[in-house]
C-alpha cells in the first residue's frame, strides 16, 4: 500500500496547473472560425459570433481581402467575481484572401441566430461561361 506524502500532493497540483494552462493555450482563439463554400456564382462564408450585437460586427473588403472583425464585451459589470471564465471577450479579427475578383455591388451579409453569413459573388469575368459551338453544316 502506498501512502501519499505532502510532496506527492504538491507535485500533482503543479502538474494539474500546467496541464490546465497548456489546455487553455490550445483552446484560446483570437480569430473567428469560418466555413467557406464555393459555387459557380461565388463564395459563401459563415462564422459563429454568438452573443454579439450586429452593430459590433464589421465586414470589409479591400484589395481582394475580406476582413471580419467582432467586438464582444462582457455584459457583467464589476459587481461579480469571476469563478470560471471560458467565454472569450474582446476584439476578434479574421482576414481572408479571396481566390478571385468579387462583384462588390452584389455582396450580401446577414446575421441570424448568432451566425454571420456573407455571400461574395464572383465578378463577371471570373464566372464560368458557356461557349456556343457553331457549325457550318
Amino acid at each position: 500500500m502506498y501512502l501519499k506524502t505532502w510532496d506527492d500532493y504538491i507535485l500533482q497540483d503543479i502538474a494539474d496547473f500546467f496541464n490546465t494552462f497548456r489546455y487553455n493555450l490550445k483552446q484560446k482563439q483570437e480569430y473567428l472560425n469560418v466555413n467557406i463554400y464555393e459555387s459557380n456564382d461565388g463564395l459563401l462564408l459563415e462564422s459563429e459570433v454568438p452573443g454579439v450585437e450586429p452593430d459590433k460586427i464589421n465586414v470589409e473588403i479591400k484589395d481582394n481581402v475580406l476582413t471580419f472583425s467582432v467586438e464582444r464585451s462582457n455584459p457583467l459589470n464589476g459587481d461579480y467575481k469571476i469563478i470560471k471564465n471560458e467565454i472569450e471577450y474582446g476584439k476578434f479579427i479574421r482576414n481572408i484572401q479571396l481566390p478571385f475578383k468579387v462583384k462588390y455591388s452584389d455582396i450580401k451579409a446577414e446575421y441570424k441566430s448568432g451566425i454571420l453569413k456573407v455571400f461574395l459573388p464572383k465578378a463577371d469575368e471570373e464566372r464560368p461561361k458557356k461557349i456556343e459551338i457553331q457549325s457550318n453544316s
